[in-house]
């Protein structure tokens, strides 16, 4: 048979009748529920009968229920991303110990937001990094060269690398759309989910948080040549002190090449790319 689409319904522990309807993704996002509770939501198929790999009928509805146990509230969870929740504060992973948070606050290297499906409490949503987190490092020991780049605090040309996976942002669109949350802050294109986020601009819930047109790439970044490739020695002064007068100077470098590909680099941790779109 051929799925269309779903309707379903469920009552919640407040006595409400919530309904719902799925088109090509069938996923069902329940709330108020309550722990240790034995739930039905009554789902309703438009599937198409087949025979042979041919469609016979028109449309036709298929009733399934759906019965699951809610867990207890002192049920341990394992997150998808321990680290971030252990930085927010949170070192115990129960429905009970989490009951009281408000606020969570994601760095931009983050991978996934499923977490969110724990926390039934939400009022804001950060997805800035906030004063709570840095950025990552890379380090190189490679042709006599030995550095650490990156680290300190997030740069506003900086995004993750890559677009996040829509399959792992759900959890905070199925927050936003059910008024679960109150407050989203983002940095615009940051982790490519500006159109899920877009609905909610207007009304304010998601701010986007606006970052500078221009900015100076740090020397946190910088890294001498020769870590590529032995030909392309160098030799670099950062901020010399004899330099040429003029106005508006800043991190004045001298270069004197040393071989026949002599460079340097800017190069930024594997978990970020620049954000060219802002």
């Amino acid at each position: 048979m051929d799925y269309c689409g779903l309707t379903f319904k469920y009552t919640d522990n407040t006595g409400v009748e919530r309904t719902g309807e799925r088109l090509l993704n069938p996923r069902i996002f329940a709330a108020n529920l309550t722990p240790r509770d034995r739930i039905n939501i009554d789902v309703y198929y438009k599937v198409i009968p087949k025979v042979n790999g041919e469609r016979i009928l028109d449309t036709v509805e298929l009733y399934q229920p759906v019965t699951f146990n809610m867990p207890l509230a002192n049920s341990t969870f394992q997150p998808a991303e321990p680290e971030i929740l252990r930085a927010n504060g949170i070192n115990t992973f129960t429905a009970q110990a989490i009951a009281d948070i408000k606020k969570l606050v994601y760095p931009v290297d983050v991978n996934t937001l499923q977490d969110l499906f724990y926390f039934s409490n939400l009022d804001e949503v950060d997805l800035t990094g906030g004063d709570l987190f840095q950025m990552k490092t890379i380090s190189y020991n490679r042709n006599g060269i030995v550095a650490t780049l990156g680290g300190g605090s997030f740069d506003p040309f900086a995004r993750r690398v890559g677009d996040m996976p829509e399959v792992n942002a759900q959890f905070l669109v199925d927050l936003l759309a059910n008024n679960l949350v109150k407050k989203v802050k983002y940095i615009p294109y940051s982790l490519g989910i500006d159109h899920l986020l877009q609905p909610y601009v207007n009304s304010g819930v998601v701010e986007l948080v606006q970052v500078p047109d221009e900015a100076v790439i740090p020397l946190k970044y910088l890294i001498n040549g020769t870590v590529q490739a032995t030909n392309w020695k160098i030799d670099l002064i950062v901020n010399p002190g004899d330099y040429p007068a003029g106005e508006g100077l800043y991190n004045v470098f001298r270069v004197i090449p040393r071989d026949r590909s002599a460079s340097f680099a800017f190069v930024m941790p594997k978990e970020y790319e620049f954000n060219a779109s802002v």
